[in-house]
């Protein structure tokens, strides 16, 4: 991509060159051409010449090499900005996501355990210090349960709708 850039820029730079050497030839055939006519022309011819070739090298060329070093400093930004995310965002961002991959690996361990645990009917790890009477547990489990099932049953209506 850089050395098509700049290929295109020599290439822009090739043709104002060109362009340069054509105004030459122009004024030195006008300038032939004046000497035919006499003095008086060739002057006015060579100062023709020379307004053409200083708008030339005043405008055109510098306007070429002011845009060939905007180019190569944009270049060098994007170059930059490219090494950057490379070396630096890229390898931070995997960091992160593995990071953030082995807890949820881990996660889902311990919640299919807890999962596997529930389904066997084995009762649940507790953390030390908080001794539970499983049986009061159970019993509390067991008053709360209907009223958790009627509350969120619904309407008779909505029973009905879902069975057909």
């Amino acid at each position: 991509m850089t050395d098509d850039l700049i290929g295109t820029i020599r290439e822009a730079e090739d043709k104002a060159l060109a362009m340069l050497r054509e105004a030459e030839n122009n004024a030195s055939r006008l300038i032939a051409e004046a000497e035919q006519r006499g003095e008086d022309r060739l002057e006015e011819a060579q100062r023709a010449a020379q307004s053409e070739i200083s708008d030339l090298r005043d405008r055109r060329l510098v306007t070429a090499e002011v845009r060939l070093d905007d180019l190569e400093g944009s270049m060098a930004s994007v170059e930059g900005e490219a090494a950057r995310l490379r070396d630096e965002v890229v390898p931070a961002m995997v960091g992160r996501s593995d990071v953030l991959l082995e807890r949820i690996a881990a996660e889902v361990d311990e919640v299919g355990s807890l999962t596997e645990r529930l389904l066997r009917g084995e009762p649940l790890p507790i953390p030390d210090g908080h001794a539970v009477d499983e049986a009061k547990l159970a019993a509390a489990l067991a008053e709360v349960q209907p009223a958790l099932l009627e509350a969120f049953r619904g309407s008779e209506a909505e029973i009905r709708l879902l069975r057909v």
